[in-house]
């Protein structure tokens, strides 16, 4: 059984960039942790029809809030979307119908809260435009490390001007070492 992320990258992501899994770049998860037994491969193919037919779509930061189990993830949660909400919703479903099964499947569907996560280094903050241009498919636990993340496939949302280009900001990525604004 694999287990994989779909993201909406705010950096250059490529087909093998690696990670820990303390150093994510930043990101809208599209897709949470879902887990389907299907190899990266298979699951890029069906999935690619599906990646292309969307637009690149714009988003607004919001304010800022505390995620996760013990409420101690600092996050600036995404306004909604609803360009978002559609491209999460077509591509759970396409998803659900190769099998895959969600990690945490009250985050799917109307429990679907688009965020950035914050990190000691970067950020995203209040009124922050983000123009979302890629998908990339990453692979939750690639051999032999499971304390690692690997970008296995990268897909270019229509209408975005470089093909294979990710997403980018239309406002700064605020570095945690200049503060915050």
């Amino acid at each position: 059984m694999s287990l994989f992320v779909i993201v909406l990258p705010l950096s250059p992501l490529k087909v093998d960039d690696s990670f820990s899994v303390s150093d994510w770049p930043l990101h809208v998860t599209v897709v949470p942790t879902f887990s389907i037994d299907l190899p990266a491969t298979d699951v890029a193919a069906e999935m690619a029809a599906e990646f292309a037919s969307h637009e690149t779509v714009t988003v607004t930061a919001s304010e800022d809030e505390l995620f996760g189990p013990l409420a101690n993830i600092l996050v600036t949660v995404i306004d909604n979307s609803p360009a978002l909400q559609s491209l999460h919703l077509s591509l759970t479903a396409s998803l659900k119908a190769l099998g895959a099964t969600f990690e945490s499947p009250e985050f799917v569907a109307t429990g679907y809260r688009a965020h950035v996560t914050v990190t000691p280094h970067c950020r995203v903050a209040s009124g922050d435009k983000l123009l979302l241009e890629q998908l990339a498919l990453v692979d939750m636990h690639p051999e032999p490390s499971t304390d690692r993340r690997r970008v296995t496939a990268t897909f270019p949302l229509r209408g975005s001007p470089v093909a294979h280009t990710p997403a980018t900001m239309t406002t700064r990525i605020r570095n945690g070492s200049t503060g915050h604004s």
